[in-house]
């Protein structure tokens, strides 16, 4: 990436905490904590029947990492093993679903397994062994690599070494298998790559980029893609209803901008997405959903949607754009109004990393701003 390129992407990241309140990541986390993570670790979705998926329980111990919260983390960590992987992450691979059945138990209500999920746990708990000295979870984390890579890589013909959206039902048929884009933060492969060099994922993270832009046609990430052997990608139905650019793939923009300048691969998926970029400068806020062929279905975008583009707007450094959706996420934190579940969790990530809280350095390592509590890594402040 050229130098000026990274002094914009600096410059405005430098930008955003004057554009926001001060630290408003720590008034969101208490929010969080208190609002949808139980005193057993559970993570609960208030908005979707009090349902727990193993993507909350990844983002929560993310999020206690970053806080610096050690107890919270634990607490997250033992009901993680505890409900959703029969207690041992490095045995099992999380259910991806848990809730209340029809007899009003709660239980495992789909035992598959959602890789993005398992990448992020794995991934986190790496980190956290480094940053807090823990070889506890350095192993664990380790070993919950092992069974991503053993059930959740797959080696699709003519692409190579590639995530796939779990251990089951995403091969369609013989050499057509459906991807999902915002699985594949670019900066977690390469982490794990550090981590765990005779592990796939140097090779996933070097063909990461050539599934965002094959998954992004007219400018705009898709939630779901098809990619064939011999054919490449294609925007197709899945089982998830038909292609589209919405809920799934706003955090492709997310974890895009959050790259750092240096990461390889960074120079083809930025202008890949170009398509949202364009778009924010002719409207106010994101579309929430949007059609392969570029056109807008719905645009009514919910509050989490401005926050997750933010870093992506910082990294083309589109200024106007970004003081847009920067307003609108601090207004609607102001107002006191209750978030949904995804929305929190969206603005945890960009506002955090707004704030210098954390950083991903070009090799995905995790980069935590120092604090009067012990949570601070070697890495930003020092």
């Amino acid at each position: 990436m050229n130098t000026r390129r990274t002094m914009l992407r600096a410059a405005f990241a430098s930008a955003l905490p004057c554009i926001l309140p001060a630290e408003p990541s720590l008034a969101l986390w208490q929010r969080y904590a208190l609002g949808l993570a139980d005193v057993q670790g559970r993570v609960i979705d208030r908005s979707a029947g009090d349902r727990t998926t193993s993507e909350g329980q990844a983002y929560g111990l993310f999020f206690a990492l970053v806080a610096g919260d050690s107890e919270r983390f634990d607490r997250i960590l033992s009901w993680t093993q505890s409900h959703l992987a029969g207690g041992d992450l490095g045995r099992a691979l999380p259910a991806w679903l848990y809730g209340r059945t029809a007899g009003g138990m709660d239980s495992i209500l789909d035992a598959n397994s959602a890789a993005d999920a398992d990448l992020w746990l794995a991934y986190t708990l790496v980190q956290a062994g480094h940053i807090w000295q823990n070889e506890r979870y350095t192993q664990l984390g380790q070993r919950l690599a092992s069974l991503i890579a053993a059930q959740e890589v797959g080696e699709l013909p003519g692409l190579g070494a590639m995530l796939l959206p779990g251990a089951s039902g995403f091969v369609k048929q013989a050499g057509v298998y459906q991807l999902n884009p915002s699985y594949l933060p670019l900066q977690i492969f390469a982490g794990l790559a550090q981590a765990q060099p005779g592990g796939p994922w140097q090779r996933i993270a070097e063909n990461v980029p050539r599934v965002i832009v094959g998954s992004a046609p007219s400018g705009y990430a898709l939630d779901w893609v098809a990619y064939r052997s011999g054919a490449g990608f294609s925007a197709e139905p899945s089982h998830y209803g038909k292609p589209l650019a919405s809920y799934d793939a706003i955090r492709v923009y997310l974890w895009a901008g959050m790259l750092d300048p240096g990461t390889p691969g960074l120079p083809q998926i930025l202008p890949s997405l170009h398509g949202m970029g364009e778009h924010l400068k002719k409207v106010a806020f994101p579309a929430a959903e949007i059609l392969p062929d570029g056109v807008v279905s719905n645009a009514l975008s919910p509050v989490g949607f401005s926050a997750a583009v933010m870093p992506y707007l910082a990294a083309i450094g589109d200024r106007p754009s970004l003081a847009r959706q920067s307003q609108r996420v601090r207004q609607r934190l102001e107002s006191g109004s209750d978030l949904r579940y995804y929305d929190i969790c969206l603005a945890l990530f960009a506002l955090g990393w707004a704030e210098g809280r954390y950083r991903f350095d070009s090799q995905g390592r995790l980069m935590l701003k120092r604090s009067g509590n012990g949570a601070g890594s070697g890495g930003i402040g020092r």
